[in-house]
């Protein structure tokens, strides 16, 4: 079934193959974008229109836009540098993403997917490592706020993002959560428990109309099991 759906934060590298996927599936996309000439690149992938509308605008106009185009699925895949600048760690991660929640919610949008990190949820997991600790405040906050509100939605949190060929095959989660305890070495190699980045496009995708993912945390990370089969058979 062909979907309209609004993709936020599409000109990153994971938002961009998020617009592709969708583009190739068949579902009629938006891409909201901050710059207009990097908007206007989406649209070869067809079945795509952008619209220019900054993360800093207000939870109202994104609202107000949301409602006239009667989308049917809002992806939240804008981001920033996990070590860096702790204002668009703020601005971005938090507040950003926080806007358009409030603003899915406001207008009863149909299912919400957000693309968040591995293990985000649990504080154990991140709050030793200090160069990230600010990014995952961010994201664990954003998670906990979708989880207790009454959105439809859909948390994938994948490991680190790499850009090699998807295999569409990803770890059940207790391995992935498992796996990711085992090698997530910000001293060394985290990259032990990465994810394609088409990989993440893909879980998107599969997500978007699977009424076994609503309300749901799907962890992403390198591995031998299709995202169908654990989707179907592990969420």
């Amino acid at each position: 079934m062909s979907l309209n759906v609004a993709v936020v934060g599409a000109t990153g590298k994971t938002g961009k193959a998020i617009v592709e996927k969708l583009s190739k599936a068949g579902h009629t996309v938006t891409a909201i974008v901050r710059n207009p000439t990097k908007g206007r690149d989406l649209e070869k992938f067809g079945n795509v229109k952008f619209e220019t509308i900054p993360l800093e605008s207000t939870v109202s106009k994104f609202a107000l836009y949301f409602s006239k185009n009667k989308f049917d699925s809002v992806i939240f895949a804008a981001g920033t540098n996990a070590f860096e600048n702790l204002h668009e760690i703020l601005q971005i991660e938090l507040d950003g993403a926080l806007k358009i929640i409030e603003a899915v919610e406001e207008v009863k949008i149909p299912k919400f997917i957000l693309i968040s990190a591995i293990n985000s949820d649990d504080r154990d997991f991140w709050y030793p490592i200090e160069s990230i600790r600010p990014y995952y405040m961010a994201k664990r906050i954003v998670d906990k706020f979708l989880e207790r509100g009454s959105l439809n939605y859909t948390i994938l949190q994948p490991g680190p993002l790499v850009e090699e060929p998807g295999l569409n095959k990803i770890k059940i989660p207790k391995e992935a959560i498992a796996e990711s305890y085992e090698n997530f070495n910000f001293e060394e190699n985290y990259y032990d428990i990465k994810i394609p980045i088409d990989d993440v496009a893909n879980a998107a995708v599969q997500v978007l109309n699977n009424e076994k993912a609503n309300r749901k945390i799907l962890p992403l990370v390198n591995g031998d099991t299709s995202i169908e089969e654990v989707i179907e058979k592990y969420l």
